[in-house]
């Protein structure tokens, strides 16, 4: 009867621990749940009945469809009445559905789009301001949305924002799952540097979800490039053309350090907590990317110009990292940040920096 499953899952969103009792317990309710489905659904509807035809479907069909289509339009058109919950969880839950790829809609391109060229509704910041930004990178760079909209405002830059899935920031690179899509991924860098190129903003931002040691998504003339050392260097050599590139035409770079990965993390812990009254621990190890660190650090050793953001300060240390500041979920998945999350953290670092401050020493 399945019972199993809608029981399991309850128990496991409640966190309780599956105790030898809780095992029991489970079991004896499947028991219990099937034996009634058994003795009040199926039974009477397998056992021989004088009723109609029309009575039985009347019954067993059209009821329960009206009663059901009832409940799912109204609980649609009322949002799944979320006043059923305090003010707190509310907020938390509206957080964690902040998606930045789809509140910037066709902004954030998928593959199929790749050809598509940077929208003018496609802007962040300050709308009236002078000077003038560019975005390009992932899903990583994607949400950084929010915070960049923070940030301009703050600064008076208007940026333009053109990211697309699974292609970090890197001119003239091919990086991809596959030789095609990194075939792809260098043709839409292309295009971002001859928008670059034609209206030469004051700031391009550059941000991905940058590559570890274990990286295999790199590709020379449609190879795969297997190689740890050579791997290091075609990064190397990509990420400084691409700032050699922009430094040439007087712009100002400044590079996002990537998020922490919160891998075996529960995103949605701070709202079990909120939900369930628990104290529930939100945190989780921090792993750092030593291949970026390295690579970032020797690029800032020679090239001081460089502006580089690093949010993790703001929820790590050098062990752990939480999947929440205060109320506000910092994740709605393992490794992007919810839209929210993103704006609270550009309104805690322009409290302390500007892009001409500390930014150049994280």
């Amino acid at each position: 009867y399945l019972w199993h499953w809608p029981i399991l899952v309850w128990f496991r969103y409640q966190d309780i621990t599956l105790s030898a009792f809780a095992n029991i317990s489970i079991f004896s309710l499947m028991v219990l749940c099937a034996w009634a489905s058994w003795r009040f659904v199926e039974k009477p509807f397998r056992q021989p009945s004088s009723a109609s035809i029309f009575k039985l479907a009347g019954q067993w069909l059209v009821l329960p469809l009206v009663f059901f289509s009832v409940v799912t339009i109204l609980t649609m058109q009322n949002a799944g009445f979320p006043n059923r919950f305090d003010a707190k969880v509310q907020q938390i839950e509206k957080a964690l559905n902040s998606h930045s790829n789809k509140i910037r809609g066709s902004c954030h391109s998928s593959l199929r789009e790749r050809s598509a060229l940077p929208d003018p509704a496609c802007q962040l910041g300050d709308l009236t301001a002078q000077k003038t930004g560019f975005l390009f990178g992932d899903s990583h760079a994607n949400h950084y949305t929010g915070f960049l909209d923070v940030l301009g405002q703050a600064e008076n830059i208007l940026i333009q924002d053109y990211t697309m899935d699974q292609c970090p920031a890197f001119i003239g690179l091919e990086w991809g799952s596959q030789a095609y899509r990194a075939k792809e991924c260098m043709q839409r860098n292309a295009q971002a540097w001859r928008y670059i190129q034609a209206n030469k903003p004051d700031y391009v931002f550059l941000a991905a979800s940058w590559p570890g040691w274990n990286t295999r998504s790199i590709y020379q003339d449609g190879i795969l490039i297997s190689d740890q050392d050579e791997m290091y260097q075609a990064l190397k050599n990509a990420l400084i053309s691409t700032i050699s590139k922009l430094q040439a035409l007087d712009i100002q770079v400044v590079l996002f350090k990537d998020t922490a990965y919160a891998q075996h993390s529960e995103p949605r812990c701070a709202l079990k907590n909120a939900l369930f009254d628990k104290n529930k621990d939100c945190s989780f190890e921090f792993i750092p990317n030593q291949m970026m660190d390295l690579l970032i650090s020797e690029l800032v050793l020679t090239n001081t110009n460089i502006t580089t953001i690093d949010i993790k300060p703001y929820y790590c240390n050098a062990q752990s990292c939480t999947t929440s500041l205060g109320d506000t979920p910092i994740y709605r998945d393992d490794n992007h940040l919810t839209h929210v999350a993103s704006e609270l953290l550009g309104k805690l670092y322009i409290q302390a920096c500007t892009l001409d401050t500390c930014s150049k020493t994280n």
